[in-house]
């Protein structure tokens, strides 16, 4: 995600033309924003951000198009809340892995 609103149109597809080009505009409070990583950005001086994983985007207010040099492209309005209680992709993947090896084991008893 970037704060540079001619970075996320060069990324929407309108400028190929896509006939759904879209972008979202987010919405940030002080708990609910993302992680800033421009010192980490493979673009110098790009603003990029992250979010936790399950983060939930909510849409708000009303959709608009905006008239770029490129064309026209929908901009949808979000909110995003960061779910600061969610396991992190590793910890969702072992909890996955032990619900199956449970599934397993239960199988195995279930036909001894």
């Amino acid at each position: 995600t970037t704060s540079k609103k001619e970075v996320a149109i060069q990324y929407s597809g309108v400028e190929e033309g896509k006939p759904l080009a879209m972008l979202f505009e987010v919405q940030v409070s002080s708990v609910d924003r993302g992680a800033c990583i421009q010192e980490f950005s493979q673009y110098p001086g790009e603003k990029e951000y992250l979010w936790v994983p399950c983060s939930f985007v909510e849409p708000y207010g009303a959709q608009y198009v905006e008239v770029t040099k490129f064309g026209v492209a929908r901009v949808v309005r979000v909110r995003i809340n960061a779910n600061l209680k969610a396991l992190t992709v590793e910890g969702i993947l072992e909890a996955k892995k032990q619900a199956h090896l449970a599934s397993f084991k239960y199988f195995l008893d279930e036909i001894k």
